[in-house]
């Protein structure tokens, strides 16, 4: 995969449409390609103003139809001017579906977005960091984020053991990361203690390789990801079951 392959392939990159051999090529070369690390940084960022700027605005939908038809009423009636008026209808019919396109389809959730990254780079890709992997230290570490010990017994998926633990950033946050393994795979956990106390339901994400699901318990917020399609729901509802 080359840097011209990476610049046509970055879209379905960030919405997680890359087959699995398709992703780990990608990510392969951004770990080898510090100019493509770069442009996919800058064109990530400009994405996430783009869908600021329209998702922090909803989409008034009597507006716009109220605008297309001031538009139509005010058409003119020298046939020249035809085409400058069905620009400016297209115009606004754009804006209206890129509006709704961002609303419906393409904003992530963040965390889930930021988690499936961190495992890819930290797990999958296996960037230089420094792990804990001693439970002792393990458990003072998840101290210092008001985790107890319990938690992290509770959380632990069957059939796997803790390795190793971290904290890290995810959408600006301090997270835990646990890293569980076993035969069949690894899998992340993210942990962090939050203000407000609340229950959801779990919630499921796909982004390019990784699989991920992501609940909130209490004032527990677990994000788990795993590249295990089919494992990553029965994890979470395990660990949600557990607490």
């Amino acid at each position: 995969m080359n840097c011209r392959d990476i610049s046509g392939m970055a879209p379905l990159y960030f919405t997680g449409e890359l087959e699995h051999a398709q992703a780990a090529a990608f990510s392969e070369h951004l770990r080898k390609c510090p100019d493509c690390r770069q442009e996919l940084a800058e064109q990530s960022a400009f994405d996430e103003r783009f869908r600021a700027a329209i998702l922090d605005e909803p989409v008034d939908e009597a507006a716009l139809d109220q605008r297309i038809r001031d538009i139509i009423h005010a058409a003119p009636q020298n046939p020249h001017r035809w085409k400058q008026f069905i620009a400016g209808i297209a115009a606004v019919l754009v804006f209206g579906f890129v509006a709704y396109f961002a609303l419906r389809f393409v904003r992530p959730n963040p965390v889930a977005l930021a988690a499936a990254r961190d495992h890819r780079i930290e797990i999958v890709d296996r960037q230089p960091r420094k792990w804990l992997s001693d439970r002792a230290a393990i458990e003072a570490l998840a101290a210092t984020q008001e985790l107890a010990p319990s938690v992290l017994s509770a959380l632990t998926p069957a059939g796997y053991r803790l390795a190793q633990a971290r904290l890290c950033y995810l959408d600006g946050q301090v997270f835990l990361h646990l890293v569980y393994e076993s035969s069949p795979g690894t899998v992340s956990l993210y942990l962090r203690r939050v203000d407000t106390s609340a229950s959801s339901r779990v919630r499921l994400d796909t982004f390019a390789a990784e699989h991920v699901a992501g609940f909130q318990h209490g004032r527990l917020v677990a994000v788990l990801v795993t590249d295990q399609p089919d494992g990553v729901s029965r994890l979470a509802q395990s660990a949600a079951s557990s607490l």
